[in-house]
């Protein structure tokens, strides 16, 4: 209850306790709450904790399979990635190279495209979990 009401409150204090909250909801398995609380997260502006809201926020699409969203989500961050924390730019090219290898089923082109980018992320380091 403490981090709930905490999690209301404006600024770092109020991010860290609300970035608490969505790792228990995470942890529990209730990606959906996670990934609204997370969401909320991204939106500090606090660098750090803006970014821990945007790699939960990755994560909980993951565990959703909302595949469209995950992308889109990644793609972005890629965009950014002279700007964008290092754990986040890395997550977000392992996630994009998780679903290539998906999409590439036994079509040696698409395969090349998941090597390419399994390179990039390994380039960056290491993958999103």
């Amino acid at each position: 209850r403490i981090l709930i009401e905490i999690g209301k409150e404006p600024g770092v204090v109020g991010g860290q306790a609300l970035l608490e909250l969505a790792k228990m909801k995470f942890a529990k398995g209730d990606y959906d709450g996670a990934l609204g609380d997370f969401e909320k997260g991204a939106a500090i502006p606090v660098p750090a904790l803006a970014a821990e809201g945007r790699l939960g926020s990755l994560r909980c699409m993951n565990r959703l399979k909302k595949t469209d969203d995950l992308e889109r989500a990644c793609n972005g961050i890629l965009a950014e990635k002279a700007t964008v924390a290092p754990a986040l730019f890395q997550a977000a090219t392992a996630y994009v190279g998780e679903g290539r290898l998906q999409k590439a089923g036994k079509d040696p082109a698409k395969v090349r495209a998941f090597v390419q980018a399994a390179r990039q992320a390994e380039t960056a380091g290491a993958g999103p979990e």
